[in-house]
């Protein structure tokens, strides 16, 4: 059974750390600790070094880190041509563990030597 939180009280950073986040958001902090990538799609004539699309974020982290992951990116509006909702939790997993968005950007960071 989920504890209630209220207003007066106040989470640990070990705690939020493990509150499932997700998101546009996310996927943005994902994409900015992997950094540009010589990228090559479909054949391209051009590789070139890049960052991420949102939509290849996913198969990155398990092609380079073996991490699953579910990345849900909200509502896209055309005419603004960005995310105006921020959609429901990332899941990330590896080898069938649960991993929060911090991990996962541990990971990252580790794996880059940052």
């Amino acid at each position: 059974m989920a504890k209630e939180i209220f207003d007066n009280e106040i989470m640990s950073d070990e705690k939020l750390d493990n509150v499932a986040g997700g998101t546009v958001s996310e996927t943005y902090q994902l994409r900015s600790a992997i950094g540009q990538v010589y990228f090559v799609k479909n054949g391209q004539p051009a590789p070139f070094y890049t960052y991420l699309p949102e939509d290849e974020v996913a198969g990155y982290l398990k092609k380079t880190y073996n991490i699953d992951a579910t990345l849900n990116f909200g509502d896209y509006d055309p005419a603004s041509h960005d995310y105006v909702s921020e959609g429901d939790p990332n899941q990330y997993s590896i080898n069938g563990k649960s991993l929060t968005h911090k991990q996962v950007l541990d990971i990252i960071n580790i794996v880059n030597g940052k």
